[in-house]
């Protein structure tokens, strides 16, 4: 299983935005079906959610906001790409599948390990992941795929597929709100088992219906992230 070879490897990781970032004071930003945190909120307006949530990274004193894995989360229903149609009797898509990243800046991403580039995408929907790289990794023999969402467009200049890179090299910097799907500035970072064929895309949102079979192919991000 995935999640026990990466647990296992734990000590091998590096850390995909700089360290000062990744394991400075955090605080959880809770988009929830139940938060108190954004109910006043306008979540369709990515400008006035990116202020209000430094707001709150910065009361905390926090140098990072972190948007949890596996979480159930309203602000999708703001956006006609997670659900299958116009129907109210549709079920939209509204688990997270994998953990955000949230700065006052746009950083730089490292590899968490040895990599080889599989695919590159621009996700340009609105609401979708915008510029998006996922990277192919090898464990014992286990291959396994890394995603990096809402990066900026210079990244996808200077990749080509099936390039390496090495543990800890920078591959891409996180990008605007207004090149990454219409979004606060933030790294969308997801482990995927099997990327069923998809190339450039992988879904970070799935149907509540489809949570078990979702999460079991995209295991916490945490094993690697180690937050």
């Amino acid at each position: 299983m995935l999640a026990t070879l990466l647990s296992k490897n734990s000590t091998n990781y590096q850390s995909i935005i700089p360290t000062v970032l990744l394991h400075g004071r955090h605080v959880i930003l809770d988009l929830s079906h139940t938060s108190k945190d954004f109910k006043q909120v306008n979540l369709a307006d990515w400008q006035t959610l990116a202020q209000y949530t430094q707001t709150l990274i910065q009361q905390q004193h926090a140098v990072l906001g972190i948007g949890r894995y596996a979480e159930d989360r309203q602000l999708y229903l703001q956006h006609e790409l997670y659900h299958d149609s116009h129907s109210i009797a549709s079920e939209p898509r509204t688990i997270h599948l994998g953990i955000d990243l949230t700065c006052a800046i746009t950083p730089p991403v490292f590899a968490p390990l040895e990599a080889h580039v599989h695919s590159y995408k621009d996700n340009q929907t609105r609401g979708d992941y915008g510029p998006t790289i996922i990277l192919q990794h090898e464990i014992e023999g286990i291959t396994f795929y890394t995603l990096y969402g809402h990066l900026s467009r210079q990244s996808l200049s200077q990749l080509s597929p099936g390039q390496y890179l090495q543990a800890g090299e920078q591959f891409a910097t996180v990008g605007s709100g207004f090149e990454n799907g219409g979004w606060p500035p933030h790294l969308h970072f997801q482990i995927i088992a099997d990327l069923q064929g998809n190339s450039g895309d992988y879904p970070g949102v799935c149907r509540p219906s489809e949570r078990a079979s979702f999460l079991k192919n995209c295991p916490d991000p945490n094993l690697i992230l180690q937050i």
